[in-house]
């Protein structure tokens, strides 16, 4: 999915990434009592959304904040030849 936070400026982004950071530890609660409920859950889970925001600011300033990377690593013990 990345590409969620990519055009909000570094300020919004550096803020809700503190947010997320800060809620890693949360735990999703639900409580009822006599017909009353109450549940908590987040709209994007934070390690999802620490992704999110990393890639968006990667994004705004790759040196700053690093560019993607793609690797490809080929391993050739279980080769069969057909």
């Amino acid at each position: 999915m990345l590409g969620l936070f990519v055009g909000l400026d570094e300020d919004t982004l550096l803020a809700y990434k503190q947010q997320a950071l800060a809620e890693l530890g949360l735990a999703v609660t639900s409580y009822s009592d006599s017909g009353t409920s109450v549940n908590k859950a987040w709209g994007i889970p934070p390690k999802e959304r620490l992704q999110e925001l990393n890639y968006a600011l990667s994004k705004l300033d790759s040196k700053k904040y690093g560019g993607s990377h793609t690797s490809i690593q080929k391993n050739w013990t279980y080769r069969v030849d057909l």
